[in-house]
């Protein structure tokens, strides 16, 4: 007769072994946990171990995606860089391909400021990249302990081999997209450097890079490329990046890193950050550092400008524009103007979306005003004899053919609808002119509603007064206008 599966084997000893309770397992894990602590920095820890023909000495550096060991390559007699990647890298698809990439990008790249790598190794059990051994602080690091901002001069030098860097990347459909001080390293040029022409500046960390010519396809939408002090507005906002124009903006803020030693934006969270990009202001040169000269205030503002269109062009044209700084010579990037700040507020979307507003609400209460005047007038039997008719058919011909086409052109305007803003801007103007003339003659525009001349100039005076705010709005979003036009871009 078979046994019942259900039933405890009272012969078997896991039959006589009581079931541990909640309480004796979690005794016994703390047990465990006292005999063989684990740290984050022991889960990492392969110092001593050989990867790739190369023994790891110490931990150098350590990021998202990986940790970069000092390692000694006996065979080659040298010393060497070995980035391997961290274990949830390796487990997840989209962050091994960014691994891959950093190697992908630096072996199309020749540049003396950039940091070759010398071999790789992905398929095996320990993933590698191992490069030249930088045996000096990122730039971060130097500026943290750096008592006072570079001088003008040293700081372009010194961004100059950057740009140098990233124009030979570009030039190679290689964009770097996460420019920034920690991943500049410095290697030293003098036995005691001393200041920041003692170092000379290696480009590193193409992880994030993107290509024109080969298709990585592992950015997703809810994964963002770069470092938000460094990045462009539009990268911030999630937006599509230019992504040359947006290493171009990185490398004018770490210029205004070097000679300030702050940022151009200071928010404490992600959220005030942002806010502070959108609203588009220029650099602070006053409140950071006052004797910035007006030529070096120009080439950095030209590249932290909200438009990418409005950015130096190439990598290559900031660069002749910083050499003509230190030869002495103007930048042709534009000069830095009190009217600036006013421009750049006139540029912002929100005056056309106010133009549009006041628009659609001004012609909408006018409409409303009339027919509630001509109602009144009706009730209260104040017509002329024989023009209550007339009024009421004047009334529908102003609507239908100036007030409620306005309104439409308003409406228009708030629905991103292109041509809608010129057209209301030049029935704007002409409407103001009719107004005042209709105001200034003597019989012109249904006297018949008017029994004194007092009446009329104060209702067309009310007309007047909203069609010049009209008028003024519109005329103040005309830059916004243009800019959307170039860009491409609806008004929503």
């Amino acid at each position: 007769m078979s046994r019942d599966l259900r039933q405890p084997d009272d012969s078997s000893d896991l039959g006589r072994v009581a079931s541990p309770g909640l309480s004796d397992i979690i005794r016994r894990l703390d047990q465990l946990w006292d005999e063989h602590p684990l740290t984050p920095s022991s889960l990492y820890d392969l110092e001593g171990q050989e990867i790739g023909g190369c023994r790891l000495l110490g931990v150098v550096g350590q990021g998202a995606f990986g940790i970069v060991y000092h390692a000694r390559d006996e065979q080659g007699g040298r010393d060497v860089a070995i980035k391997v990647p961290r274990p949830e890298v390796v487990l997840h698809a989209q962050r091994m391909q960014r691994f891959r990439n950093e190697a992908i990008a630096a072996a199309t790249l020749d540049h003396p400021a950039i940091v070759p790598v010398y071999a790789t190794e992905f398929e095996g059990p320990a993933p590698h990249i191992m490069s030249e051994y930088i045996d000096g602080p990122d730039l971060g690091e130097w500026l943290a302990r750096a008592a006072r901002p570079v001088d003008f001069e040293p700081a372009v030098r010194f961004i100059l081999k950057l740009v140098d860097a990233v124009q030979h990347a570009h030039g190679r459909g290689v964009t770097h997209r996460d420019l920034k001080p920690g991943n500049v390293l410095l290697q030293p040029t003098a036995s005691r450097p001393l200041s920041l022409d003692d170092y000379s500046p290696r480009l590193t960390d193409f992880g994030l890079a993107g290509f024109d010519a080969v298709e990585t396809r592992c950015t997703s939408s809810s994964m963002m490329i770069g470092t938000p002090l460094y990045m462009p507005p539009e990268q911030a906002a999630g937006g599509v990046a230019d992504w040359p124009a947006a290493d171009i903006y990185s490398l004018g803020v770490l210029l205004f890193e070097l000679i300030t030693k702050q940022t151009p934006y200071q928010g404490l969270t992600y959220p005030q950050l942002l806010q502070q990009m959108q609203v588009e202001r220029a650099p602070d040169f006053a409140a950071a550092r006052s004797d910035v000269p007006r030529g070096l205030q120009a080439i950095v503002t030209k590249c932290l400008r909200h438009d990418a269109s409005d950015r130096y062009e190439s990598a290559g044209e900031l660069a002749a524009d910083l050499a003509r700084f230190l030869n002495g010579e103007r930048p042709h990037a534009p000069p830095v103007r009190v009217t600036d700040p006013l421009v750049r507020w006139m540029r912002r979307p929100e005056r056309l979306r106010q133009a549009a507003l006041w628009t659609t609400c001004y012609q909408a209460g006018t409409i409303f005003w009339m027919c509630l005047v001509i109602a009144i007038a009706a009730i209260c039997e104040v017509f002329p004899a024989g023009t209550a008719a007339k009024s009421v058919v004047a009334l529908g011909v102003v609507c239908g053919l100036v007030h409620c086409p306005k309104a439409l052109l308003g409406w228009a305007m708030l629905s991103g609808v292109r041509w809608a803003y010129p057209v209301s801007l030049l029935s704007s103007a002409v409407l103001l002119g009719v107004f005042i003339y209709s105001t200034l003659a003597e019989s012109i525009a249904f006297e018949w509603n008017y029994p004194t001349r007092f009446s009329k100039v104060s209702n067309f005076s009310i007309l007047i007064l909203g069609s010049t705010i009209e008028c003024g709005l519109h005329l103040l979003a005309w830059p916004a206008w243009t800019r959307r036009i170039r860009a491409g871009k609806s008004l929503s």
